[in-house]
């Protein structure tokens, strides 16, 4: 999990879930003769900025609330639980406030993220980190019209 260079072709920088999943998808699912650069490009972002880190981490952590919270409510309704009204109504009040939270914690993590993949700063690192690179601002592939 981290900040990654070229997650997909068309973005300079990505947060990353796993690493090993990206790797996989790209393999199994992108054409052949792209795999060496795809996989040569995705790397980690060696000294990504620690706001943007914690705030994406953040965003996992609420999200997987969220997703708790959905398991949760499934798992009483498909055992047919007996659970007093009142707490299916908090179980209910507390999950609509985790995805709220969600919602303003995933804007919060896109802005900044197109904001510091936009700047000078990102702009720099990744000329040092990714040398070689055939990033043209848009895609990896700039001989290619992928949009």
């Amino acid at each position: 999990m981290g900040l990654y260079w070229h997650h997909d072709h068309d973005a300079l920088a990505s947060w990353c879930q796993s690493y090993e999943a990206r790797v996989q998808h790209i393999r199994a699912r992108k054409p052949q003769e792209e795999h060496e650069l795809r996989l040569r490009l995705f790397q980690p972002v060696r000294e990504p900025p620690a706001q943007l880190v914690w705030i994406c981490q953040l965003y996992d952590q609420v999200s997987q609330l969220v997703d708790e919270l959905d398991r949760t409510t499934r798992e009483v309704a498909r055992e047919g639980l007996s659970v007093p009204l009142y707490v299916l109504d908090d179980l209910g009040s507390v999950r609509e406030a985790a995805l709220q939270t969600y919602m303003q914690v995933a804007a919060a993590r896109n802005l900044d993220l197109w904001e510091w993949v936009k700047s000078d700063q990102a702009q720099a690192l990744h000329q040092l980190e990714c040398p070689e690179c055939p990033w043209n601002g848009y895609s990896i592939f700039p001989d290619r019209a992928y949009w």
